[in-house]
């Protein structure tokens, strides 16, 4: 029944670039994941402290279900991501980290073939690490194939109003992101899901 649900549900909400789907691993070998986080509140940040905080992430099961059909996924980890692990590590963080971010273009695009930016947002606005150079804003969607998945409410258009393809899951159970997967293989057309909503939140720029 889970299945069933995923698989009519799932909305393709816009579709600008007509030829990104469908999604082999003949044609994108190398998937880049971004995990796009809503601001943690005190309860979230608390919870992961005391390691009460669910299983994988929602980035990590999407990166196990591509790797299973053949892709080479990775999840993307931020320069401010990196400079915190190296804090937590009791090592001076490397600001270098930081400005790397705002290499060249060429760089940044080099090592991927297509980019998923999954919005995990249960509530309130997403937060990005960084306003500019880093991979949390999706500003390459012309220099890469890139396809926004909101798994959490069905709004992100509004903060992500670049993307040129962008989907609803609702949520990131494992039986949606099976459906998901298959769907983004099958092309255009798997996607049976109607839009509940005004998933453009009545914006002019995120249906250009």
């Amino acid at each position: 029944m889970q299945k069933a649900i995923s698989d009519d549900c799932i909305t393709l909400v816009k579709y600008k670039d007509e030829d990104v789907l469908p999604i082999t691993p003949e044609r994108y070998k190398r998937i880049m994941i971004v995990h796009i986080k809503g601001a943690e509140s005190g309860m979230a940040a608390l919870t992961k402290l005391l390691g009460m905080s669910g299983g994988s992430s929602p980035a990590e099961l999407l990166k196990e279900k591509l790797c299973a059909k053949g892709f080479d996924a990775f999840v993307y980890e931020s320069p401010l991501d990196l400079m915190k692990k190296q804090a937590a590590e009791g090592k001076k963080p490397d600001l270098n980290i930081y400005f790397a971010g705002k290499n060249a273009i060429a760089d940044f695009v080099s090592g991927m073939d297509l980019v998923i930016t999954l919005c995990d947002v249960s509530e309130g606005r997403p937060s990005f690490g960084m306003s500019k150079g880093g991979g949390e804003i999706p500003w390459y969607v012309f220099e890469l194939p890139v396809i926004v998945v909101g798994c959490g409410q069905p709004t992100m258009l509004a903060d992500i109003p670049q993307a040129r393809t962008y989907i609803n899951t609702y949520d990131a159970k494992d039986t949606t992101f099976d459906a998901l997967v298959d769907d983004l293989m099958k092309g255009k057309d798997a996607f049976k899901g109607k839009d509940p909503i005004d998933s453009f939140c009545g914006l002019f720029d995120a249906r250009l």
